[in-house]
């Protein structure tokens, strides 16, 4: 299955807000007697404990988050100038959002979706633009949201989190800045069965920064659309062909609505909105220059497999950026040169999703899932390949049980 595609869209596509912090005088004195800089190491320790550690649960991984964004936070009050809090912060933020993204969906999609957005190119050559590492968001699903509290998940991403990362995002800017003007800024991160430690140039944090962006764009995407599930599964015990057309359709095998239909009517209008500051940002970072090269890389752009998959990236950006607003033609997509029309502003108009799941063969629900619409409504003219990105009915099973 060709993914690389799709792994690059996705990386076009942090949280309490902390524009008030950069306004703030510095001086005076931190709590608990504990310095700026003190509370600022703090914070980077419960951050660091949660992304050097693949077993942490779930719970704890929250739990040692918002410890941090606290410890950053008061550090910024009293020196509003640190660029290390205020990555730590952003950063932090983000992770939070990605837990919220795993309680809306079923254990076997997370799981399939966070390692689109976690996994990097063939042979691990470019790791994701905040180099998660794949096994601490596999262990997120161990305490996944079930049957009706996925609406009550949703809300509160609306509330909570996406304000919050929304009113965050700015930081990045900040950062970027300070570390034109030589600041230190760096984070451990468990990668490739190791702890390493990245270093951050200017490109190295636009890339997180398309990252941050991209997570709320999909934070928006998740509250879109009632996913409640009161029967506890998405699925009928068994789906009839009803037409007789020898394929299990959406509406044959998914329960009734409203599971699918929408629930907040503006989120993919702010999904697209944020979606396309990702690319404005990835373009920034998919330059070759102001990265960490060698040891303490994000990417590192000495690599061929990198630089080439840099450009892949620009080109995508550029396309995505475009295709947020109006209709663009381009053959950035997929690796078959085709060109295609993409009007991605169609997505605000869906009113249920129910009609872009794919349908499955009656008498073989291994096989790949067949699009209804590859066009997904008109957003890809004439359509994404069949093959590109495959589910199966049995696949479905297994992610909603």
């Amino acid at each position: 299955m060709n993914m690389r595609w799709l792994r690059w869209a996705v990386v076009l596509l942090t949280c309490v807000g902390g524009l008030y912090l950069i306004g703030c005088s510095s001086g005076g004195s931190a709590p608990q007697g504990m310095s700026a800089d003190q509370l600022a190491t703090q914070g980077q320790a419960a951050l660091e404990s949660v992304t050097t550690n693949p077993l942490m649960r779930s719970s704890e991984a929250r739990t040692a988050l918002r410890a941090s964004t606290r410890d950053f936070a008061s550090s910024l009050h009293y020196n509003p100038h640190n660029a290390q809090a205020k990555m730590g912060y952003a950063v932090a933020h983000t992770l939070l959002g990605f837990y919220d993204l795993t309680e809306v969906l079923p254990d076997q999609l997370s799981s399939q979706v966070l390692a689109l957005l976690t996994q990097g190119t063939t042979a691990n050559k470019l790791d994701s633009p905040l180099a998660v590492p794949a096994a601490l968001a596999a262990a997120s699903l161990s305490e996944g949201t079930r049957a009706s509290s996925v609406q009550s998940a949703q809300l509160r991403m609306a509330s909570q989190t996406i304000p919050a990362l929304r009113d965050a995002l700015p930081l990045y800017a900040d950062v970027k800045t300070a570390v034109g003007e030589g600041a230190v800024v760096q984070l451990r991160l468990y990668q490739d069965g190791r702890v390493r430690t990245i270093k951050f140039k200017k490109n190295d944090v636009a890339l997180v920064d398309a990252f941050s962006n991209l997570t709320l764009a999909l934070l928006y995407a998740a509250i879109s659309f009632n996913l409640d599930m009161p029967q506890e599964t998405p699925l009928k015990s068994l789906p009839i062909d009803a037409n007789a057309n020898n394929m299990f359709e959406a509406n044959e095998y998914l329960i009734p609505p409203p599971f699918g239909n929408q629930l907040y009517h503006s989120g993919m209008q702010d999904c697209l909105q944020y979606l396309r500051y990702a690319a404005d940002r990835a373009q920034d970072g998919a330059l070759h220059s102001d990265h960490t090269t060698g040891t303490y890389a994000l990417v590192d752009t000495s690599d061929a497999e990198v630089r080439k998959s840099l450009d892949r990236l620009a080109r995508i950006a550029v396309a995505v950026t475009v295709a947020c607003t109006t209709s663009v033609s381009t053959d950035a997509l997929f690796d078959d040169g085709q060109v295609r029309t993409v009007d991605l502003p169609k997505m605000a108009y869906w009113t249920s999703i129910r009609g872009m799941l794919p349908s499955f063969q009656t008498d073989d629900l291994t096989a790949p899932g067949v699009w209804p619409d590859p066009t997904f409504g008109g957003i890809i003219t004439p359509g994404i390949p069949q093959g590109v990105f495959s589910i199966s009915y049995t696949w479905l099973e297994e992610a909603y049980q």
